[in-house]
């Protein structure tokens, strides 16, 4: 399974943000208050959207009375200390089938593609070319590509609603800006088909303390749609 929004994708990435951040009950509460209450505002405006794509994939059963019969007799019965190894080649090949046919949605390619920059304002025009490229790297490996057969625009474009919704990315004239704080959950989602594809570069470890980067540029609020905005 893969997703364009996982729900507690920030819970998730908190601690690897700031491992000294751990919010109490109270603030966690709150935290959920808060998103209920967002949604509910939004659609009672009807400015309510859809959380992007899911997709699921279906590969091979692989059988475990197979795999038992094979095994070494009575390694389920063994102490934790030496079952484990010996259940370790099983846990091994399950995530090799599973990563190999994880579906590839538009947030995570495009997440990807972001993360082979080595600079945060990227031009437009090169992202589509990064992220065509990355999708015949995907068709070599077999890569489920969700829609793969649209064009790059329209896969960018269903992307770019979420991570714009979410204030990741951010449109300059023809370039885009990904946000320091976005970084993370760029990551997040860039990570679950990382095993597909090449990485480019060396990644820059994220934190919070990049949140306060001036050289970016800055958003500004606009009267229209709520939670819309644009770089200045």
């Amino acid at each position: 399974m893969n997703f364009d929004r996982v729900l507690e994708d920030r819970v998730l990435i908190r601690e690897l943000v700031d491992e000294d951040h751990r919010p109490g009950r109270i603030a966690q509460l709150a935290s959920v208050v808060h998103y209920l209450a967002w949604n509910l505002g939004r659609l009672a405006f009807g400015r309510l959207r859809r959380y992007g794509r899911a997709a699921v994939n279906f590969g091979t059963p692989l059988s475990l009375r197979a795999w038992l019969s094979s095994a070494p007799v009575g390694v389920l019965d063994w102490p934790k200390e030496q079952r484990l190894p010996a259940l370790e080649g099983l846990a091994r090949e399950l995530m090799q089938r599973i990563g190999a046919i994880v579906p590839v949605t538009p947030v995570p390619l495009a997440a990807a593609a972001l993360l082979t920059f080595d600079q945060l304002v990227i031009p437009r025009a090169s992202l589509l070319e990064r992220m065509d490229a990355l999708r015949d790297r995907l068709r070599e490996v077999n890569g489920k590509v969700v829609r793969g057969g649209s064009g790059i625009e329209d896969i960018w474009d269903r992307a770019w609603r979420m991570l714009h919704l979410r204030r990741l990315v951010v449109q300059d004239g023809s370039s885009l800006v990904v946000l320091p704080r976005g970084r993370p959950l760029l990551e997040y989602y860039a990570n679950s088909i990382a095993h597909l594809l090449p990485v480019r570069g060396e990644r820059v470890p994220f934190h919070k303390e990049h949140d306060r980067d001036t050289a970016l540029p800055r958003l500004k609020r606009l009267s229209g749609e709520m939670g819309e905005g644009k770089a200045t």
